[in-house]
């Protein structure tokens, strides 16, 4: 394609739009800047013209200092196949241009065309389809010209395309990471990369502006290790910065990110008004507290809230609580008052899972006092200037006590009362010589005062209710141990371990009929002759303990369970008993003439059923830090009997002590008081303002007046006096009734 003189130019030219700017077919010349009217040296050129489809055919001449050039007539169809065809002819001083096999026009072919060694440019700044580029070494005639033109047009072109796709663009490329934090901890971490002409052919990371590591590739995605105990500090800032590089070597370089390594799990705080003290809750409790985190922030969904109770069971199952700011709390409604010492946990993790877990204790209280009157009397005369009783802020059963001994009876005393409705007493045995061996009253004891034996000879007697001096039952049925379901309860100091020890006993020895609840060598036990069972560890000498004796009986088998509880927890149960069917004399402090014991005792009590094992719990652990606030006593008259809670007159007792978890309490009596059968009620307020109204915790007579005496003397017409006397009272005792006369007078009695 150099120095020619003679050449014919032909190509197949698929235009597709006219530009502002020529369109190069096919150029030789030392310049190829596009749009350059003058080309330097130009030895040919082949172009479509600017705003045009018509063809020029340009070149240099003269020492390449001249430019000729021959425009066609015609103008190319645009999207469509045309051919066109130039014959220099330098010999014969020829320009013949051909469009679509036609002469289209003629021209002079100038002399001494311009060659050079300049590179042939092909298509430039054209738009469209070129085909068939041909460069002949001589100048083809017009046969020839129109034979070429035949001889092409009828080709069926089979055509084998080859893609090739140019890569202008650079990898995206990203550390896949939802947060700028991270645990102490190696693990494994992604980076995201992609190309959409070419492949990635390479991933890196950096840390801490380090050297590049590659990354391993896994599928269509890359990892690394991020370890940061390989690091210079492992808690604290870093910077991780990735990259990407494609199969054309186009690099990205994202931005270097910095991430924090911790390892500080959130902060939680149950709210200090919930911990501080006991509480008065009766149905429902708001649980409320703080959660923070400041690094990688609070999972909120992650907070969980439960309460158990003592024993460890879930009262409250973990709650999801409400999460406003750094602030939760939820709501729990319980099905009945809830009582005692729970624990509330709070557990919650930040976004990078760590996580804290919070517990506190919680007092709740939603139970008044229970408060009782002392007494063993059916009719309360003027011998009683006061009524007496005690209180407390124990949570424990009202219902079905039968026997209630507190020993709150001062120094020196050998009767001691009871507080249930049973009325029973206890009092100190008498010798052949009269003497009692009596135990001590008076001792400090685990709820006011108790009594103490000496293991030797110290015992009571138990003594039913009694009405006009006859007992209403048997004492074991009246205090429902006979054939049935109880417990006996009973605050313990035990002196010595050795032996069998009674607590409560009776003088029988049949099988079945032989009463005996106590310690053997220490040990609880609970034996109704030939019938036992015994459990638990020794119980420590000059230590108070509360023991519990349960009898579960099941009427359907004539059988049931034997349960001893130590200090409010399980020792031990076993069934298949036979009921306790004895009816002979109770005793404390011995059983069968015998089995002395030796230490403190306090609060003896029998329930007529089996309480349960939270009842027992409760009583050996009550909530000591609420107090009796208040108590009212309220007499209703047998003509007031249908009063409410609200009528009536409440008198306010006399506290023993003030602000006392548990006390005495005293009221003395209207010497005024209508004679008469009454109710006594009793209203208990605690500290937390609890307050419960007990109605009839006892019933019968009070008679605090004298006999109402009428005397008259009359004198007879007839020298005799009639003497009438009268006397009217409630409670009137006739056998020592005597009306004044001698033997000179008629008496007359009335």
């Amino acid at each position: 394609v150099h120095n020619l003189q003679n050449f014919t130019i032909s190509a197949w030219v698929y235009p597709t739009q006219e530009r502002d700017s020529y369109q190069t077919i096919i150029e030789k010349s030392a310049s190829s800047t596009y749009g350059d009217q003058y080309n330097d040296d130009l030895n040919y050129q082949l172009r479509i013209n600017s705003n045009s489809t018509k063809v020029t055919y340009r070149y240099d001449y003269s020492s390449c200092g001249s430019t000729h050039s021959l425009t066609s007539n015609s103008e190319l169809i645009l999207n469509q196949w045309n051919h066109i065809l130039l014959v220099h002819d330098y010999d014969n001083s020829d320009l013949n241009l051909y469009i679509n096999g036609n002469l289209d026009k003629s021209g002079t072919a100038k002399s001494s065309i311009c060659t050079t060694d300049n590179p042939v440019i092909v298509g430039e700044a054209f738009v469209g389809k070129l085909d068939e580029v041909a460069i002949y070494g001589k100048a083809l005639d017009s046969a020839e010209a129109e034979a070429l033109y035949d001889y092409q047009s009828t080709w069926y072109d089979v055509t084998s395309q080859h893609f090739i796709q140019v890569d202008a663009d650079d990898p995206e490329v990203e550390l896949d990471l939802a947060l700028d934090y991270l645990r102490n901890e190696a693990q494994i971490l992604s980076i995201l990369a992609s190309d959409n002409t070419s492949p990635i052919t390479a991933v890196q990371y950096r840390l801490d502006s380090g050297s590049w590591q590659d990354a391993t590739a896994d599928g269509a995605g890359w990892y690394f290790t991020f370890d940061p105990a390989a690091l210079a500090t492992a808690l604290g800032d870093h910077t991780i910065q990735v990259r990407a590089t494609d199969s054309v070597a186009h690099t990205t370089t994202a931005a270097a990110r910095t991430v924090t390594v911790e390892s500080t799990a959130p902060t939680v705080t149950i709210d200090a008004t919930l911990t501080s003290g006991p509480l008065a809750i009766t149905d429902t409790i708001t649980l409320f507290g703080t959660a923070t985190d400041s690094g990688s922030g609070l999972d909120a969904s992650s907070v969980r809230v439960s309460l158990a109770d003592y024993s460890g069971a879930d009262v409250m199952n973990p709650t999801m609580p409400t999460v406003s700011g750094d602030d939760w709390s939820v709501d729990h409604d319980f099905a009945t008052a809830p009582y005692g010492v729970y624990t509330m946990t709070v557990v919650a993790s930040d976004n990078l899972s760590h996580t804290t877990t919070v517990a506190e204790a919680i007092q709740l209280d939603g139970y008044a006092p229970i408060a009782d009157l002392v007494s063993s009397a059916y009719v309360i005369t003027s011998a009683t200037t006061a009524l007496v009783g005690t209180v407390s802020d124990l949570h424990a059963p009202v219902n079905s006590k039968t026997l209630h001994l507190h020993f709150e009876e001062s120094s020196g005393s050998t009767t001691f009362d009871d507080g249930s409705l049973t009325r029973a007493a206890a009092s100190c045995p008498s010798t052949g010589s009269g003497s009692a061996t009596c135990p001590t009253s008076g001792a400090t004891g685990q709820r006011g005062s108790a009594l103490t034996f000496d293991g030797s000879d110290d015992w009571l007697a138990l003594d039913g209710l009694t009405i006009d001096g006859s007992t209403v039952a048997t004492l074991t049925h009246q205090l429902d141990l006979y054939n049935a379901s109880f417990t006996v309860l009973a605050w313990v100091k035990p002196a010595s371990n050795s032996g069998d020890q009674a607590i409560l006993g009776s003088a029988g020895s049949a099988d079945n009929q032989a009463l005996f609840i106590g310690l053997r060598n220490g040990i609880p036990i609970m034996d109704f002759g030939n019938n036992s069972f015994r459990a638990g560890s020794a119980l420590s000498t000059g230590t108070w303990h509360h023991l519990a004796w349960r009898y579960s009986y099941d009427s359907t088998t004539d059988s049931g369970t034997m349960a001893l509880y130590i200090d409010g927890i399980l020792a031990g149960s076993e069934s298949g008993h036979s009921p306790f069917v004895g009816e002979d004399d109770l005793t404390i402090g011995r059983a069968q003439g015998t089995n002395y014991f030796a230490g403190d005792l306090d609060e003896l009590t029998i329930y007529g059923k089996a309480l349960t094992s939270d009842d027992l719990y409760h009583i050996a652990h009550p909530l000591t830090t609420t107090n009796v606030a208040e108590l009212l006593v309220r007499l209703r008259h047998a003509s007031e009997m249908d009063q409410t809670e609200s009528e009536g007159e409440w008198l306010t007792a006399t506290l023993g002590t003030e602000d006392a978890f548990f006390t005495t309490w005293s009221l003395d009596l209207d010497d005024t008081l209508d004679a008469g059968s009454y109710n006594i009620d009793l209203k208990a307020t605690d500290s937390l303002g609890n307050s419960d109204y007990v109605k009839g915790v006892w019933n019968g007579e009070i008679d605090r007046t004298a006999p109402v005496i009428d005397f008259t003397f009359e004198v007879l017409t007839d020298g005799y006096a009639r003497v009438q006397c009268s006397a009217v009272d409630l409670n009137l005792i006739t056998s020592d009734w005597t009306c004044p006369n001698n033997d000179s007078t008629i008496g007359e009695t009335t």
